[in-house]
């Protein structure tokens, strides 16, 4: 069993502009210590309803519902039907990482971040109501693209 983290500082609700998904978790934890806008799943203020091991096509509704970027290295969001539904449906926003960088070590995640975050903060800025998915080589795809996805 991997050593548990310590938690971040407690952030107000209110501040949150960035959720990351668990399944960066390092990433997770880096950013809510270096910034008090991000926050991830089973952490306050959150922890009720971000649950650690929530599913994708509950969390991506939730997070839309604040106005927050969902941070992720999960890609298949963009080609599941059900995900990608829920994303497009939700104006989800969202930042991620795909392909071999999906593979990328923590640190190289969080290196990527820091020498692209300005373009996210732009991308953000330019489109503040989704949906948009951003992959970490930040070409921009707009999530209602994918609709042809989508079940009937």
């Amino acid at each position: 069993m991997p050593p548990e983290l310590p938690e971040p500082r407690p952030r107000p609700l209110e501040q949150i502009r960035f959720s990351v998904d668990e399944d960066i978790l390092g990433v997770s934890y880096a950013l809510m210590w270096a910034r008090p806008d991000a926050v991830t799943c089973g952490i306050e203020p959150v922890a009720e309803e971000l649950p650690r091991g929530v599913l994708d096509i509950d969390w991506i509704p939730r997070v839309a519902a604040h106005g927050w970027v969902a941070i992720t290295k999960n890609y298949k969001i963009r080609s599941n039907p059900v995900e990608a539904r829920a994303a497009v449906e939700a104006e989800a926003r969202i930042v991620g990482f795909a392909g071999k960088s999906g593979n990328m070590t923590s640190w190289q995640m969080m290196t990527t971040f820091a020498r692209h975050w300005t373009a996210i903060e732009n991308q953000i800025a330019s489109d503040p109501s989704g949906p948009f998915y951003q992959r970490q080589q930040l070409q921009i795809s707009h999530l209602w693209v994918h609709q042809r996805h989508r079940s009937t």
